[in-house]
């Protein structure tokens, strides 16, 4: 089955570069689609849009030494140990930013037990027992980990369960002008340069040739180094889930 595209498709391809793609072009249109799934199964990957993860067990690590400002649902932002705050635990997610919490629970037998998984419950309020600890993204408030104040899991290998939605959910204009230009790159580059495509995109080495890309290559260039840097963190801390 022929892969459906998420984000962008052929006929933006063709109009971002102004080259016809079809079956009897070269590349074909049956290779930019390889090229567009590999696009957007590589910014999902990478927290552009968002991904359910369901039944995710996962290690409690040991508390790490710093500080970290965070924003605690609606409340003003604080300042919070890494590990410890007013008596809590902050526990972060294995990916980050998430976008919302559901099912967490904690294994509250010892490794010569069978499991036994007990419910926590997002606060505030009576009985509740965390709180969605957020950072402030240009796409908006995204959790990146929680804040535990009663019943925290303990420290250890696969000591809690949840599932969870994670990424930074980019706009969608900025999702399909992103795959858009990033596999209009790869078809140029693969029609006029070499037959291989470019997965792994150097902005810097690819400008440096400037002597050898059109206007419409650079204007794409641009553009894919300007969404990065206007609407990625830094570091968005992937990791993969146990």
């Amino acid at each position: 089955m022929s892969y459906v595209p998420q984000f962008t498709n052929i006929s933006s391809i063709e109009a971002l570069t102004g080259e016809t793609i079809d079956n009897t072009t070269d590349p074909s249109a049956e290779q930019v689609l390889e090229w567009i799934e590999i696009v957007e199964e590589e910014m999902i990957s990478r927290g552009f849009y968002q991904e359910s993860l369901i039944g995710v067990i996962m290690d409690v690590p040991e508390g790490k030494a710093g500080r970290r400002t965070y924003t605690v649902n609606d409340m003003p932002p604080i300042v919070a140990d890494a590990s410890v705050y007013g008596g809590g635990r902050v526990i972060p997610l294995p990916h980050t930013p998430f976008i919302s919490v559901a099912n967490v629970q904690r294994n509250i037998q010892g490794y010569q037990s069978v499991e036994s998984w007990e419910s926590l419950t997002e606060g505030p309020g009576t009985g509740s027992h965390f709180l969605i600890m957020r950072k402030q993204y240009k796409a908006g408030l995204r959790g990146v980990a929680l804040y535990f104040y009663s019943e925290s899991p303990h420290t250890g290998f696969q000591r809690m369960k949840l599932d969870y939605i994670w990424g930074l959910d980019l706009p969608f204009n900025i999702l399909r002008e992103y795959a858009g230009a990033r596999v209009s790159v790869m078809l140029l580059y693969s029609k006029y340069m070499r037959k291989e495509p470019i997965f792994n995109i150097d902005i810097a080495g690819l400008k440096s040739q400037l002597n050898k890309f059109t206007d419409v290559h650079l204007y794409i260039l641009d553009r894919i180094e300007t969404i990065e840097k206007e609407w990625l963190p830094q570091e968005i801390g992937i990791v993969r889930v146990p």
